[in-house]
């Protein structure tokens, strides 16, 4: 990956997230709307403190000012490490817009295949790419199993589409059940004519659950069958 010129990073157009711990220092870069409120600390957006006063917390015997005591908690001890990398970012990116202005000031077009050597001795020169040490091995702690020793997908979802959600925990092992509702494993049945499936839901594309019963229930007899358990049946599982 190569840092692009300034005229084509996308980061330039700044808009605020949700939580800005930055705010003080940062000001001169993205501007923090009066509507933020003071929580923890923090700068936070009205929605944001809302979900957390009304759904995150609730239930988990954590408040929301403990919620909002850690993570501000939290950004103090990583803010003086983060600041330092959004430093070396921008001193690293005005060193290559720079770079770029002056090979096209000389006639040079960065974009040319010819000028990659060029490009990449530039950006060995100023610590942007490092030289190949060989195998490196490193280690993790206090990090659960499947996430840090066994190889599988794992996928970064919108949290507030319940669908994308189970695709994305289904997609560490693999989901019978959505495979054999995305595939015509199971055929169209009587029951599941065109007009008997034309909910709503089914109409935009969603869930149908009239063909979602009878993968339910197909998958349920194949496990019977592949993998039975001890005592009763896979449809009594909840």
């Amino acid at each position: 990956a190569v840092l692009a010129p300034a005229a084509f990073r996308s980061d330039r157009l700044q808009r605020p997230s949700p939580v800005d711990p930055f705010s003080s220092t940062m000001s001169s870069v993205t501007a923090v709307p009066a509507s933020y409120i003071s929580v923890g600390g923090l700068r936070v957006h009205p929605t944001l403190a809302k979900v957390v006063q009304e759904d995150i917390c609730p239930g988990t015997g954590f408040s929301p000012a403990y919620f909002w005591q850690c993570l501000g908690s939290l950004v103090a001890e990583l803010r003086p490490e983060v600041e330092s990398c959004l430093q070396r970012r921008d001193e690293l990116q005005a060193k290559v817009d720079a770079f770029y202005e002056r090979l096209r000031a000389s006639g040079v077009d960065p974009a040319k295949p010819e000028a990659r050597p060029q490009c990449q001795a530039f950006l060995k020169e100023i610590g942007y790419l490092e030289e190949d040490r060989g195998p490196v091995t490193i280690s993790t702690v206090s990090v659960d199993p499947e996430i840090a020793s066994v190889p599988a997908p794992q996928l970064v979802v919108p949290s507030d589409n319940a669908r994308y959600v189970l695709n994305a925990v289904n997609s560490r092992w693999g989901s019978l059940f959505d495979a054999l509702y995305g595939f015509d494993v199971v055929p169209q049945t009587a029951v599941q004519t065109p007009a008997a499936a034309s909910t709503d839901e089914a109409a935009k594309g969603g869930y149908n659950p009239i063909r979602g019963g009878a993968v339910i229930e197909f998958a349920n007899g194949l496990l019977d069958e592949i993998a039975p358990l001890a005592t009763g049946s896979w449809s009594q599982v909840v």
